[in-house]
């Protein structure tokens, strides 16, 4: 689990290692080291708006530990959850720590304070991650059973629900023993993403799909879908059965006559034989981000990064950029009647406008 403080000139990484490293983005080194007291595995990280305090939730011991980013040292440690943390979040108008577990609970705690002071709210299914509003009024947390619930956070009461399994729409697998109709039953988001007024929260999981819902309404606004690269497993919502033989799927059957080896993949199990070339990976969203403008947004998923943006043309696409590639140069050398040069550099910026502007500068003559 990565991310970054609110100054962005720290990135902090938890690890299963039961670590989380300070890293400084100036001299790009690790300049903290926080340890636990015992061996313990973090699944998230999170630090509070002003930098000073960083919050890791463990997966093995249910616990929430805590650090002065200046002296390296735990001050506090909180207990109380009786499942994996999930995901915690500090809240980015007042001194408050959010977290989720699998035991069907969302906390907040008051970090800052001396008594610790704790507000329980008890959900109908496992959390799995969350995102505070930008106002710090509102919490969205992913649940396994589809849904996505918003709280307020002044009262700590439940304010809408949002039913995503429909608009998911798993796929086949080409192991799978069972209709896509029956896996929609069984997809859930694991990423959480507000917009930057908070009218808005983006959604993705274990779909080709991301969701754009509006808070307010609790409706779907609009539905993007991320791939249609078919060499994914899950993108097909049916299977060809001329693809099946008495030996299985043809696509899990090796063409090398001397590899006997055929491994089946166990229940549950999503990275298949770390020893075997793996040819079909799943379409799936690890992560979503808005940016603070609001305009774009970006999401990580198996097809890579891919970014949408409501501008009609990119503002900045180069192409072998170095640190001499720059508009200065491209007037320089236009100054200097280099125009081939001129034009070279604006193809590598990729600025529309720059290369139009040198191409009209080009004398008829040359």
């Amino acid at each position: 689990m990565v991310t970054f403080t609110s100054s962005g000139h720290v990135i902090l990484s938890a690890s299963l290692d039961g670590t989380v490293r300070a890293y400084d983005l100036n001299r790009y080194r690790c300049f903290r080291t926080l340890t636990s007291p015992r061996p313990v595995q973090f699944s998230c990280v999170a630090a509070d708006e002003f930098g000073d305090i960083v919050c890791a939730g463990s997966k093995d011991t249910f616990e929430i530990f805590v650090w002065a980013m200046k002296t390296g040292r735990m001050t506090d440690l909180l207990a109380g959850h009786e499942g994996p943390v999930s995901a915690i979040s500090f809240s980015s108008t007042k001194s408050q720590l959010a977290s989720c577990s699998w035991d069907k609970t969302l906390r907040f705690w008051d970090v800052f304070s001396e008594k610790g002071g704790v507000e329980t709210v008890q959900m109908t299914s496992e959390a799995l991650t969350m995102a505070y509003s930008p106002g710090g009024t509102c919490v969205a947390v992913s649940t396994l059973d589809g849904k996505i619930l918003l709280f307020d956070v002044q009262t700590a009461t439940q304010i809408g629900c949002v039913e995503g399994r429909p608009h998911l729409q798993a796929g086949r697998h080409v192991d799978d023993k069972v209709t896509a109709q029956q896996l929609s039953s069984t997809v859930s988001f694991n990423s959480l993403c507000f917009t930057a007024d908070g009218e808005y929260i983006l959604a993705g999981g274990r779909s080709k799909f991301v969701c754009l819902y509006r808070c307010a309404d609790q409706i779907l606004v609009k539905r993007f879908q991320l791939s249609r690269n078919k060499s994914f497993s899950g993108m097909k919502k049916f299977l060809h059965g001329k693809n099946m033989s008495e030996a299985g799927p043809l696509d899990l059957i090796s063409d090398d006559e001397e590899d006997d080896s055929h491994h089946l993949k166990l229940p549950g199990v999503t990275k298949g034989e770390f020893s075997s070339r793996r040819t079909m990976p799943e379409m799936r969203v690890r992560s979503l981000q808005f940016s603070p403008t609001g305009h774009s947004w970006v999401a990580a998923c198996t097809e890579g990064m891919l970014v949408y943006s409501l501008n009609a043309t990119l503002l900045f696409d180069p192409h072998d950029i170095t640190t001499e590639v720059t508009p200065e140069a491209v007037e320089t050398a236009l100054a200097g009647g280099d125009h081939l040069t001129a034009l070279v550099l604006s193809f590598k910026l990729g600025d529309v406008a720059l290369t139009q502007r040198t191409l009209e500068a080009v004398p008829t003559n040359n």
